[in-house]
This record gives structure tokens, sequence and C-alpha cells, in this order.
């Protein structure tokens, strides 16, 4: 019984480990003056979201109405940030229902296009097949400033299987 508990626990730590990102503010290159920079402002593993889905938002009327519909039944609903939409956007991005533990969104570049629009690289983490993973239902997601402001965004969703740990 003693190992049972030490191997169940040690399971739910690496499940929890797997979920932590390695930073919140990012610039994809400082010294270039036409690169983005971008800060998490929320992700999780739960939200009311469903389908996969990403977003640019560019006004505050669409980022309350995000805002509500991401975290519609959440208890309790994290606090809406205030954003600057004259210098700033937000992007979303959802994952939509995952029937397992172990999956992330993660921000990997934004960039810019041949047309000055931003190239938004969105990678899915997902565990490998032969993982043990918690048996819940889960709805993983993010969202981010991005400066300056951004038009029109393309986004480009790549999924990574990530090795058992």
């Amino acid at each position: 019984m003693c190992n049972f508990v030490l191997v169940l626990l040690a399971f739910i730590f690496s499940s929890l480990s797997a979920c932590q990102s390695s930073g919140n503010n990012h610039n994809a290159n400082p010294n270039n003056k036409s690169s983005y920079t971008w800060e998490l402002i929320e992700s999780g593993q739960h939200c009311a979201i469903e389908t996969p889905k990403q977003v640019l938002i560019n006004t505050q009327e669409d980022f309350n109405a995000l805002w509500n519909e991401t975290f519609i039944g959440i208890d309790p609903q994290p606090t809406q940030p205030q954003i600057n939409f004259t210098q700033t956007s937000v992007i979303a991005a959802y994952a939509g229902e995952q029937r397992s533990g172990g999956h992330a969104l993660s921000i990997q570049s934004i960039s810019p296009d041949a047309n000055n629009n931003a190239t938004i690289a969105i990678q899915r983490q997902k565990p490998a097949a032969n993982c043990m993973t918690a048996a819940v239902i889960s709805y993983p997601f993010l969202m981010a400033t991005v400066s300056p402001k951004v038009d029109k965004a393309s986004f480009s969703v790549t999924t990574k299987e990530m090795p058992c740990n």
C-alpha cells in the first residue's frame, strides 16, 4: 500500500510540474525594432471554451466578451487585467477539450510577415501515447498581450508530443 501511495504522489507531482511555464515575458529579438514582445496574462487547464481556436483582440469591448466567454461558470473567476489597446493587442489560444491531463499551449514566436502582419506560432504540447496521465477532462488555454499593437495576424499551431517524465 505504501508503494502505491508513493507512486501516486510521484505521478501527481510530475503531472503538475509539466504544467509550469518557463516564464512570462518574451521578446523574439530585442535588437529588432520590427519584432514583437509578449507577456502571458492568463493560462491554465480549465476554461469554458470547448473547441480549439485562436483569437486576436484589439478592443476593450471584444476583450471583455472573450474574457466572459473564457471564464463563464469558472469559480473563482480570475481578475480581468486592464489593457491599453492603443499600444497593445491581446492574443488567445484554446486547445479545446482534452480527455487527459498533460496538455498545454505555449507561444513559440511572434514575428512580422512580408506584409508587416504578425505571424504567431503556437505549440500544443500533448503527452506521448505511452505516458500515464491523469484521467481528467481539461481545456488548456493561454492569453497574452502583444506589443506593439497587431492589426492582422495569422496563427500557426504545431503539436509536440512530450516524453514521459
